[in-house]
């Protein structure tokens, strides 16, 4: 993710520094931290937003610290605040008691998928799941919670639940990027929010792919070559309501490199990422050598070898076509493929 509110960078004015102090622990050698410094952009909102924070967190508190982690962590992972939710787990779980198995399922995807033993963690999962989907609490759930605690307790509890959602939102739209110490999400979770992931060289893009590849060939083109930089292209079809960028959009560009046909580029690195046709926008033609994860797709044809650089020798066993290859053979969907 990429910052879209750039947080404050030292020298900090006397001011700010003074601000920012009041976020950290006493004598703590951490620089502050991101959100902190993007909050300061506007000190007034942050110096009452640190008051809330301070109540949920301070010692006058009302809910137990596990509990109250527990509705943190699973509001944060609900709302996709990564951040947030690493931040908590690195400084909190462990002091509050939470194991491995509590943190996991505080990250699940789905309500059904966060389980935890019957007891005030499954409530407070249950608290946290339900206010993020329908904005209120059931009666099944409130009879629960109102059997075990008084109103003061509740009414503290949703305040966190809604206290958290606020900063998921913020540093989602602000785009805080990642504190580098801090926990990811589980693997299980960011494998199942992305079937592929992949980013840019410099790694200012990054992007996830829902679904699967389209089948794929090594283009020989001189635009591909010219592109990529190398003998060959490898382009796979995928629906563009299946990508997303999830850091760095505002590093997107954008090339015609034909009339109608557009290939997108990080801004700082270079790297190319997607092409389309403005006929088939609809369409993405995926860079393959971007992607992170791994891809188990195999090449099915050597394209436009009449183009290929002199200096490149085309060996193996895939079909080789002067021009497009028939569609029986590899379907190139997104592309100007007769």
């Amino acid at each position: 993710m990429t910052a879209r509110i750039a947080p404050m960078d030292p020298p900090y004015a006397e001011e700010v520094k003074a601000a920012l102090e009041k976020w950290m622990p006493p004598g703590s050698p951490m620089e502050p931290l991101r959100l902190f410094r993007t909050l300061e952009r506007n000190h007034a909102l942050a110096d009452r937003l640190r008051g809330v924070g301070a109540l949920f967190l301070g010692r006058h508190a009302l809910t137990p610290p596990r509990l109250r982690e527990l509705l943190i962590l699973r509001t944060c992972a609900r709302a996709g605040a990564e951040y947030e939710w690493g931040v908590h787990v690195t400084a909190f779980a462990a002091a509050v008691g939470l194991d491995d198995a509590a943190v996991r399922a505080t990250a699940a995807r789905s309500p059904g998928e966060a389980r935890l033993d019957e007891g005030d963690d499954a409530m407070a999962l249950r608290l946290a799941d339900e206010l993020h989907d329908d904005a209120t609490v059931s009666p099944a759930l409130w009879a629960l919670l109102s059997a075990r605690f008084g109103d003061e307790q509740l009414l503290e509890m949703i305040g966190v639940v809604g206290f958290y959602h606020l900063v998921s939102f913020t540093i989602q739209a602000a785009g805080v990027e990642r504190e580098p110490w801090a926990a990811r999400f589980p693997e299980a979770r960011r494998s199942a929010d992305a079937t592929h992931r992949g980013s840019c060289l410099c790694g200012s893009i990054e992007y996830e792919v829902t679904g699967e590849l389209g089948e794929f060939g090594y283009c020989h083109c001189t635009s591909c070559r010219k592109a990529s930089g190398s003998a060959h292209a490898a382009n796979a079809p995928i629906d563009r309501a299946a990508f997303r960028v999830v850091r760095g959009a505002t590093c997107v560009r954008e090339f015609e490199s034909s009339p109608g046909k557009f290939r997108s580029f990080c801004a700082r690195c270079g790297s190319p990422l997607y092409a389309y046709l403005a006929a088939t926008k609809d369409v993405l033609r995926l860079r393959l050598g971007s992607l992170d994860t791994p891809f188990a797709g195999r090449a099915q044809a050597h394209t436009f070898v009449s183009d290929k650089a002199p200096w490149d020798a085309v060996e193996g066993d895939l079909p080789q076509f002067p021009g497009w290859a028939p569609k029986s053979v590899l379907e190139q969907r997104g592309s100007h493929q007769p």
